[in-house]
């Protein structure tokens, strides 16, 4: 866990490596990273202090170690106390790897707009940095491999299509034409971003 306290004499930031318990197992300052980093000061930060909602926020590098990935935030209820969890893009690829059905299951989770935030196959980056270190997102029929490949027109019908708990398969797709047909479903995440 990383943990930044302003409102000290000096800033104090320091690394806490945790057991499964949530007991402490090792502590690591880091003087110098409060004068780098300041969360109060990022948009994620701000919204969750103030809305006092839980925020998660669209792809993006960390300041950290420039990899890409989602923050959670939230503000502690009856404090001034901020809460953020970063979880890696290619974390939710292994998450979602997991949850296949079959081996040959492939699941994707995009954004309203059919752009693939992540995908089961943590080898193939989902989102890749641009100069200014934002997460660029790629459309779902872009990825290589089927049954996603080219399917510009399933996916408009998939996102275009009213959703109905529970998911019922509503669209068949072939990959490459002459190959077997996919069954795909679609369904809402519950999770808005900001």
């Amino acid at each position: 866990m990383q943990s930044i306290e302003h409102g000290l004499p000096e800033p104090a930031e320091r690394y806490l490596f945790l057991d499964t318990n949530m007991q402490i197992l090792e502590t690591r300052e880091q003087p110098d990273y409060p004068d780098q980093f300041d969360p109060r000061q990022r948009d994620w930060y701000r919204h969750a202090d103030s809305s006092g909602e839980l925020l998660v926020t669209a792809p993006y590098a960390y300041f950290s170690d420039r990899q890409s990935g989602i923050t959670l935030a939230r503000r502690v209820p009856g404090s001034a106390v901020v809460l953020g969890a970063d979880i890696r893009l290619n974390t939710l690829s292994q998450v979602l790897a997991s949850q296949r059905v079959t081996p040959g299951s492939r699941l994707a989770l995009v954004d309203a707009s059919g752009r693939l935030l992540v995908h089961d196959n943590p080898d193939q980056p989902a989102a890749l940095l641009d100069e200014q270190g934002r997460a660029r997102l790629h459309p779902l029929a872009s990825l290589p491999s089927a049954p996603f490949h080219g399917q510009h027109a399933l996916l408009d019908r998939l996102l275009n299509t009213p959703y109905a708990a529970p998911c019922r398969p509503h669209a068949y797709a072939r990959w490459p034409p002459s190959a077997q047909p996919w069954l795909t479903c679609a369904a809402p995440s519950g999770v808005s971003s900001n």
